[in-house]
């Protein structure tokens, strides 16, 4: 990242600056935010700052909205979606059996062009879930990941991921015993050869990081442990995490109850659901975050609140793969912390974390409440302070205040308040219901400008994805047509096996409407 084109000292300055969107009386009209290197030192009036720093070079015309940078709390960092390669959605478990057909993909080019569709979104930080089998080929990867964000400038948080229980050898040994010759054979030549990280080589891998990462000048980039999912993780290796987690206090990341057929397999591996399995463990508290948390219970969500366990929902992944909706207004009112996260997956395959939020709040307002206790503050507040307690960074970002970091967004409101928009001295209600990734005018990450008035100085996107484009064009010509791969072979076996009843999946959180007369 070349950091030549940001000033020492800036003066950023919005039509209103909201320093906390969780609370309305810290929004300012005319206000300005004062930064000097990576922190802010001032908000204020603009008047009163530039008498005060009357040199400092401005950003902002004085008609945008300043906001705190939007953090994403859970993600792969696809610089391509799968259902560009080629994936259709299904529901989570066949989704996964298919992600091996995916065309490989340069990590660097992926991660970079990643980020740069993040920073265009209003977005400064961003936790990645990283995993792969092989030590080689998780160095490697991660290596690249690495230098593909940090060149872009976006600040990350690398969930490190490692399981002993792999789904999809669990699916595909499901299968075995109804499976005809030649596919049994395939089959159980595929489970031989699959190898996951050994853990030793896991711990290994993550205290040389942690020593490299404290070495690493921006400081943008930090380390959370990462259980791929409680349902992938023998409680062995859960209680192994926990104890390094405790000793190096680092943060934990995982997925939870994302689908219906985790909840079935959890009753019946555990007698109980998978919290309260976690919570007998000791594995709950305030440095983990949980994914998706669809199929939580009420005594679920009890434990997460008083244990303050953060929840991490992803309203267009969960619609996607069938997954449903998680119960984020029960949450709210247990006292749970809820950040937001894309899952590189949201509704419109594009990335667009002010979309993203605009879905999450029309699908919480449930029908038959007069009331909506969820207001647009409150949905930004996840989107960024929410976000940041999540990622144990709420010391540094999620707010704009004097001596946090400067991530800051400014918005540009012409084309949503195009041709007319009521006078309010709160934006967030009409940039909840009509802004989206096109009205992000600028980005401020670290105090360095990585995006101003549209255009990314930091990394050349078109180019990554002209490279990412061909690469990906030759993968799958080289792939060819062939025979089906085995988990096309495989997928009408496995879509009974990971079939659910109904029955037990009653009475939902969220209504949606009644098939019976009253």
């Amino acid at each position: 990242m070349n950091d030549a084109s940001t000033p020492d000292s800036m003066l950023v300055r919005g039509r209103y600056v909201v320093a906390d969107p969780r609370r309305t009386e810290t929004i300012l009209a005319d206000g300005a935010v004062y930064v000097e290197k990576d922190r802010i030192l001032a908000l204020g009036p603009y008047d009163e700052l530039r008498r005060q720093h009357p040199l400092a070079p401005g950003i902002g015309s004085g008609e945008q909205i300043v906001l705190p940078g939007l953090i994403n709390a859970h993600d792969h960092g696809r610089g391509l979606s799968t259902i560009q390669m080629g994936l259709p959605d299904r529901t989570v478990e066949l989704w996964l059996l298919s992600l091996g057909d995916l065309p490989v993909v340069d990590p660097y080019l992926s991660a970079a062009y990643a980020a740069a569709m993040a920073i265009e979104s209003g977005i400064t930080t961003v936790l990645n879930c990283q995993y792969e089998g092989d030590l080689a080929a998780y160095e490697s990867n991660l290596a690249a990941g690495f230098r593909g964000y940090h060149e872009s400038g976006l600040r990350v948080v690398w969930a490190l991921g490692i399981l002993d229980r792999s789904p999809v050898s669990a699916i595909y040994k499901g299968c075995l015993a109804g499976l005809p010759r030649e596919l049994l054979e395939r089959t159980t030549n595929f489970l031989s050869g699959r190898h996951g990280i050994a853990a030793n080589d896991y711990f290994a891998l993550v205290h040389n990081l942690e020593v490299e990462l404290r070495g690493e000048a921006s400081g943008r980039a930090s380390l959370m442990l990462g259980p791929v999912s409680a349902h992938w993780c023998s409680d062995e290796l859960l209680l192994r995490l926990l104890d390094y987690a405790e000793t190096t206090r680092l943060g934990m990341h995982m997925h939870l109850l994302e689908s219906a057929y985790q909840r079935q397999e959890a009753f019946k591996a555990n007698g109980e659901s998978m919290v309260a399995h976690l919570a007998r463990l000791r594995f709950l508290g305030p440095r983990l975050s949980c994914a998706h948390c669809v199929w939580v219970t009420e005594r679920d969500i009890d434990l997460l609140a008083q244990c303050g366990t953060s929840a991490v929902h992803n309203p267009g992944s969960n619609l996607r793969l069938g997954s449903g909706i998680a119960p984020v207004g029960a949450m709210l009112a247990r006292g749970v912390n809820v950040a937001l996260g894309l899952d590189s997956n949201t509704l419109s395959d594009n990335g667009d974390m002010l979309q993203e939020m605009r879905l999450a709040a029309t699908l919480h307002r449930l029908p038959g409440q007069a009331a909506n206790n969820v207001d647009a503050g409150q949905w930004f507040g996840m989107a960024t302070a929410g976000g940041a307690r999540a990622l144990l960074l709420d010391d540094a970002i999620g707010v704009l205040a004097p001596g946090k970091k400067a991530d800051i967004v400014l918005l540009n409101p012409k084309r949503v308040q195009f041709p007319y928009a009521a006078p309010d001295d709160d934006p967030l209600p009409l940039l909840l219901a009509r802004a989206d990734a096109r009205d992000v005018d600028s980005v401020l990450i670290d105090g360095q400008l990585v995006m101003h008035q549209r255009r990314l100085l930091t990394i050349d996107k078109e180019a990554i994805a002209a490279e990412l484009r061909d690469q990906v064009s030759s993968a799958v010509a080289r792939q060819g047509k062939g025979l089906p791969s085995l988990a096309q072979a495989l997928l009408p076996y496995a879509q009974r096996f990971c079939n659910v009843d109904e029955g037990r999946l009653t009475p939902p959180f969220c209504r949606c409407n009644c098939q019976e007369e009253p």
